[in-house]
């Protein structure tokens, strides 16, 4: 299997009013299989462009990132295929629950009823939210709310959450 996220040698400047800035300098590290990680540095230190950069929003000036064996410039349809992002402030819908989040997540991503039921099901078992899946958001703690985000985000088959600092990778 390939490896989660490796960086390679990236740079990334910004240019503005005539001058250029650093934004990251040689930036090289990999995330084993199964781990939780953290990117962590003072405002300003590249933490954002990076995000940007493995998600496809950017492009750097040199070096590399895979995801999975993918290369985020060359092969970035693939990528996103693969990934998804929790933003900061993500909130779901008040009124669902955590089970229908995941359910209509997946049917608004062409998967059938059945499949989505039983993603959903699966998403619930993976996270370990079944006893707070037919609760209702309004009603969940912040904790709970970011649960909800990333079990959107796990519902896919061999789903790794690698910008939230939590990896969860099953089939």
């Amino acid at each position: 299997m390939a490896v989660p996220l490796v960086s390679t040698a990236l740079r990334m400047t910004y240019k503005s009013k005539g001058k250029t800035s650093p934004a990251i300098k040689n930036f090289s590290f990999s995330v084993k299989d199964n781990s939780i990680f953290s990117i962590l540095g003072r405002n300003g230190s590249g933490k954002t462009t990076f995000v940007k950069i493995s998600t496809t929003q950017l492009r750097p000036d040199s070096g590399s990132v895979e995801i999975f064996g993918h290369d985020v410039i060359e092969e970035d349809q693939e990528v996103r295929k693969i990934i998804s992002l929790v933003p900061q402030e993500s909130r779901p819908f008040p009124f669902l629950t955590p089970w229908e989040h995941v359910y209509y997540f997946q049917k608004m991503n062409g998967n059938t009823r059945e499949g989505s039921k039983e993603r959903a099901q699966f998403v619930m078992d993976l996270l370990d939210m079944g006893s707070y899946c037919d609760t209702e958001c309004v009603n969940l703690s912040g904790d709970g709310t970011e649960a909800v985000d990333h079990g959107c985000n796990g519902s896919f088959p061999g789903f790794s959450d690698i910008f939230s600092g939590r990896t969860y990778h099953r089939a």
